[in-house]
C-alpha cells in the first residue's frame, strides 16, 4: 500500500513539476513581451498627469487674475461711473463744438 501510493507521488511529482516550470517560463516570457507595453502606458500616465497638472495651476492662474480684476472693477470703477459717465458726455459735448478743420488735397 506505501509503495503504491509513493509511487503515485512519484509519478505525480514528474507531471506537475515539468508543468509548474513551463507556467513559469511562460508567465516570465509574456512578462518580458509585454514589459514595452506597460512601460509606455506608465509613461504615457505620467505625462497625461503632468499635463492635467499643468492645465489645473492654469486654470487656477486664470481665475486668480480674472478675481483681481473683478475686485478692480468692483472697488475701483464701480463707484467712479457715475463721474465717469459725466466726463464722458462732457467730451463728447465739447468736441461736437469745436469746428472741424478743412482739409485740403
Amino acid at each position: 500500500m506505501t509503495a503504491l501510493l509513493t509511487l503515485l507521488l512519484l509519478f505525480g511529482l514528474l507531471v506537475v513539476v515539468p508543468l509548474l516550470i513551463v507556467k513559469v517560463v511562460f508567465s516570465v516570457l509574456i512578462g518580458l513581451i509585454t514589459l514595452p507595453f506597460r512601460l509606455l502606458g506608465l509613461g504615457a500616465r505620467v505625462l497625461g498627469a503632468l499635463f492635467v497638472g499643468v492645465g489645473k495651476l492654469a486654470a487656477a492662474a486664470i481665475g486668480v487674475v480674472a478675481a483681481v480684476v473683478g475686485l478692480f472693477v468692483a472697488l475701483i470703477v464701480a463707484p467712479l461711473l457715475p463721474l465717469l459717465l459725466v466726463a464722458g458726455f462732457v467730451w463728447v459735448i465739447v468736441q461736437l463744438l469745436q469746428p472741424r478743420p478743412i482739409r485740403r488735397f
